[in-house]
């Protein structure tokens, strides 16, 4: 789909355009590039009004209609080829969501500036592909990554913190004790993540403290958000392993001020305003287990307080202290703890809108395990069902008190922030697609005409690689020819480089004459080729002729080299390295001196 060849797509940007080039001319502004940015912002804020006050449907409406019905029509039609060609064990919807799932992580790695548009998800688990990468850009900081991959590279004992051993074993025991620890002891890939990003925050802090309790707990969400799954019987890759490190740091960075005091300190005062809060929520929302709650934790006797209450004070303390402390890692099973954590980690660009969230879900903990909590009698009883029967609370129970009592508080705060609301009022509510419900069968090309012509392309296909590898062998049988040639002469060069400079000169002199092994006196000699008779003379005189000037060719090359006419005993004296060196140019001066005679009498 190429948006911008839609007709749709020019009516926007030329209405755009036409409404910056008004706004300009307004302005007395010659060029758009002479606005500051935040004049350049006002200008394109007033153009995009100007084309929703359009009476009708806006250009903006159509190219928003267009799209969505393109991208209705190509996911159902893509999903619905898979069914047929691929016979998945997947239905439809599942694959549908897949495929929504890999567009939402193509455009956070390619736009992460729009993570907060993952506000949309509230209330909701994120799928765990969404999850991962969204959690990543939530809790980006490459300082981190990048300071340990260099470490890891430059020192790698520096990532290993004195105490490791202690730390695995303190690792070990912490899974044992936990709801969600089976899905991290049966990984070994899990396992080791843990202990390797334990040791690797335990040696940056330069051995200054011990780890606090909370710091194991918080790595369980932060190792199970990878995705895929980190494998079962193998140690992480250093690439996961850097992600995973990024990220726990950065949330260690951003943890709220209260929980930052708790898990050092491990005091409950700063975390008074959430005990508060968790008990105005259950006085407001559920009045009947907050009554339960007085009648069962006062004395008998007791006159009960009509404001805030200090005996369910004292409970929600004990209680919901380790809940908060360690992010209610030590209290939920997988699926709702990693919903929690998705909750507070796509609002954490939100300022303080932890201090609405956690207690809101502690309350909503709370309000879902009333019948329990109503059949108690005694305080006893009350603090086992909140310490104990945590763990069988399913996302989809907290999901439903949330969207009761909670969502539509959140919204409004988010619609107050700098992001905006969730959905724009303003645009109304999309139409949804209908593609899914059609169920129709994608185009298949299996007519006659079509099987032929896709046979012919296959035999035409077949013979093109045919002759391909034909090509292929007549070229590897011309390289093997050329290289053993290559070969050859190389060994040819070899010999020579081994014999005697001295030779060179000789070979030169005397004319080569290849050896007759074979001589058959067939015929009778020719008498002017074996130089009887008056040619003997003529060729004798030639022949000393040649003598004289080869002679006078190796005086010169004497003088051209030496300077001088060498003795007779010079020669022999001189070292065999010299020898070789002179030989040489000898050699080369003889070669050039009957080149430039040839040369001449040519002329």
């Amino acid at each position: 789909m190429f948006v911008f060849f839609l007709q749709e797509w020019n009516d926007v940007t030329t209405n755009i355009y036409d409404a910056v080039d008004q706004h300009l001319a307004q302005s007395h502004v010659q060029y758009f590039t002479d606005l500051s940015d935040p004049e350049k912002s006002l200008v394109l804020e007033r153009a995009a009004r100007s084309l929703k006050s359009v009476g009708g449907s806006n250009p903006y409406d159509n190219l928003n209609k267009k799209i969505s019905d393109l991208l209705d029509k190509g996911i159902n039609s893509d999903v619905s080829r898979q069914l047929l060609k691929e016979d998945p064990l997947e239905t439809k919807t599942d694959l549908l969501l897949a495929k929504i799932c890999d567009g939402i992580v193509s455009l956070l790695r390619k736009w992460p500036d729009q993570k907060y548009k993952l506000h949309a998800f509230l209330n909701q688990p994120l799928p765990q592909p969404i999850r991962f990468v969204g959690w990543n850009v939530f809790l980006s900081n490459h300082n981190h990554r990048n300071k340990f991959l260099k470490d890891l590279s430059t020192n790698p004992r520096s990532i290993l913190s004195p105490m490791d051993a202690e730390i695995q074993r303190n690792c070990d025991a912490f899974m044992a004790t936990l709801p969600a620890g089976p899905s991290m002891a049966d990984s070994r890939g899990n396992m080791s993540s843990m202990k390797a990003i334990l040791s690797y925050h335990h040696s940056s802090l330069g051995n200054k403290r011990d780890l606090a309790e909370s710091e194991y707990y918080y790595t369980l969400p932060i190792v199970l958000s990878h995705n895929p799954p980190l494998p079962r019987n193998e140690k992480p890759y250093e690439k996961s392993l850097s992600i995973l490190i990024e990220m726990y740091l950065t949330f260690l960075d951003i943890l709220p001020p209260p929980l930052i005091q708790s898990h050092l300190n491990s005091t409950t005062q700063d975390l008074e305003p959430w005990f508060r809060k968790v008990e105005f929520h259950l006085k407001e929302i559920d009045r009947p287990v907050y009554n339960h709650l007085r009648m069962v934790l006062y004395p008998q006797g007791a006159q009960m307080a009509n404001s805030d209450d200090p005996y369910i004070a004292l409970l929600l303390k004990k209680c919901c202290y380790p809940w908060f402390k360690f992010l209610f890692v030590g209290c939920l099973n997988v699926d709702p703890l990693m919903y929690v954590w998705d909750q507070y980690i796509i609002t954490s660009d939100l300022p303080n809108f932890h201090d609405e969230l956690i207690p809101a879900i502690a309350a909503a903990m709370i309000i879902t395990l009333r019948d329990f909590i109503l059949q108690c009698k005694l305080t006893s009883d009350l603090e086992t069902v909140l310490q104990k029967k945590t763990n069988i609370i399913v996302t989809r129970q907290l999901q439903s008190v949330i969207v009761r009592f909670f969502l539509n508080g959140f919204k409004e705060r988010i619609a107050k922030s700098d992001f905006g609301p969730v959905i724009d009022p303003t645009e109304g509510r999309h139409i949804g697609w209908t593609e899914f419900s059609r169920d129709r069968v994608p185009h298949i090309d299996n007519r006659p005409e079509q099987r032929l012509n896709n046979r012919d392309k296959n035999e035409h296909a077949l013979l093109l690689e045919k002759r391909l590898r034909e090509e292929m062998a007549k070229r590897v049988e011309g390289e093997r020819l050329m290289q053993s040639k290559i070969d050859q002469l190389q060994r040819e060069v070899d010999q020579m480089r081994m014999m005697p400079q001295t030779k060179y000169i000789e070979r030169i002199a005397t004319p080569q004459y290849p050896v007759e092994r074979y001589i058959v006196n067939s015929k009778p000699p020719v008498k002017f080729a074996h130089s009887e008779g008056t040619n003997n003379v003529a060729l004798n005189e030639q022949t000393k002729s040649d003598v004289r000037v080869h002679k006078l060719d190796l005086k010169m090359a004497e003088k051209q080299v030496f300077g001088r006419t060498l003795q007779s005993h010079e020669w022999d004296n001189l070292p065999t390295t010299q020898k070789d060196h002179y030989s040489q140019q000898m050699l080369n001066a003889v070669k050039n001196r009957i080149q430039n005679r040839y040369s001449s009498i040519r002329k």
